[in-house]
């Protein structure tokens, strides 16, 4: 039976927050300019938490190996400049479609390999066009907040040499930390009170249930699509992870969702 180390809590605390804090405001301003209200956004990212948490302890506990399911930021981030081209119920089909096609390609290993047989140049490519401008709007804010920027790009530089691993959480603890000193500055108030004199309501999300919609459209601009980035930037470099680390599970009913 394996033991439990504070060093395993640590790691994947860190992975958790890790892959949180760099994509999920990408995944809300998805949300967002699908349509989605902020009751959505909050059913979408509570279904997203659990969805991965079940699904990483699941196989992670049966297949013995580390494994961990996780949304496709080069995915969301395609959709962020696309899906505000379609209605809600038409990206939720779309959504549909592209796991079904994600299923289908799971159980033919020979599709798989065909699809891994795609030059690294042209993903690689593809990944940068949708990923440059993203990386680029940063610059947007010099005008208003150059002291700032200037900040964030010191602190990611000097990060990315010194300490990697734990980059990206502190530049969301910074975040964290600016916006609520910026909001008290302002003269906003970032927490409700009731009554009882609490400074803060906690409450549980509720799913909130949209329909899909099919339409070739969406099919054609938002499914495909979305399947071939999240295949090749996101399954793949998986596989490749856990071979060069030693690990050969049998990937079929990984990403099949079947255990």
């Amino acid at each position: 039976m394996s033991k439990w180390k504070l060093s395993h809590i640590s790691a994947g605390l860190t992975a958790v927050t890790v892959g949180y804090s760099s994509s999920v405001v990408i995944i809300i301003d998805v949300a967002r300019k699908a349509g989605a209200s902020d009751d959505m956004v909050i059913s979408w990212l509570f279904a997203l938490g659990l969805g991965m948490g079940i699904t990483c302890i699941l196989f992670s506990w049966l297949s013995k190996l580390p494994v961990v399911t996780a949304w496709s930021t080069p995915g969301a981030a395609f959709l962020l400049t696309s899906i505000g081209n379609y209605r809600l119920s038409e990206a939720i089909g779309a959504f549909v479609i592209c796991a079904m096609l994600s299923l289908v390609t799971a159980q033919s290993r020979s599709l798989l390999k065909q699809i891994s047989r795609i030059p690294p140049a042209i993903s690689s490519a593809l990944l940068a066009g949708i990923l440059l401008p993203i990386c680029l709007a940063i610059f947007s804010d010099v005008n208003d907040a150059p002291h700032l920027v200037a900040l964030f790009l010191a602190v990611y530089l000097i990060g990315s040499r010194l300490f990697p691993r734990y980059l990206m959480l502190l530049l969301l603890v910074m975040s964290v930390g600016i916006s609520m000193f910026m909001s008290s500055a302002d003269g906003g108030v970032a927490l409700t009170s009731d009554s009882s004199g609490l400074s803060s309501i906690f409450t549980l999300p509720v799913p909130i249930w949209v329909t899909p919609t099919f339409s070739l459209s969406a099919t054609i601009g938002l499914a495909f699509p979305l399947f071939l980035i999240t295949t090749l930037s996101q399954n793949l470099p998986g596989i490749a992870i856990h071979h060069a680390h030693g690990y050969t599970p049998d990937h079929k009913p990984i990403l099949s969702g079947i255990a």
